[in-house]
């Protein structure tokens, strides 16, 4: 993803604007996963389920794109490589 499309949207529609559509980018995300395992669905459906939260995982994408862009990212890399050895951690029964 081009960086100088992502400075294009944030100049655009501003950082509040961006953040919000991150929020809803996200909620769009929750439903479409719960929809996919929560609830009793016709198999038949399956696709069009899947083909949802793929959707929204590539707008969740898009968006977490433009954050690092607003929030930083050095700082989001650095509480990555944290979370990462937290998880390493948890999964070789480490305290963490």
């Amino acid at each position: 993803m081009s960086e100088e499309l992502l400075k294009r949207a944030i100049d655009k529609w501003g950082k509040r604007s961006q953040i919000d559509m991150m929020i809803e980018e996200c909620a769009e995300l929750i439903i479409a996963l719960h929809k996919c395992t929560k609830r009793v669905f016709d198999p038949a459906d399956t696709s069009a389920r899947i083909n949802d939260v793929c959707e929204e995982l590539a707008d969740v994408q898009l968006m977490l794109n433009q954050m690092r862009l607003l929030f930083g990212p050095k700082d989001i890399d650095d509480w990555y490589v944290v979370k990462t050895e937290r998880l390493r951690n948890l999964l070789d029964g480490k305290p963490f």
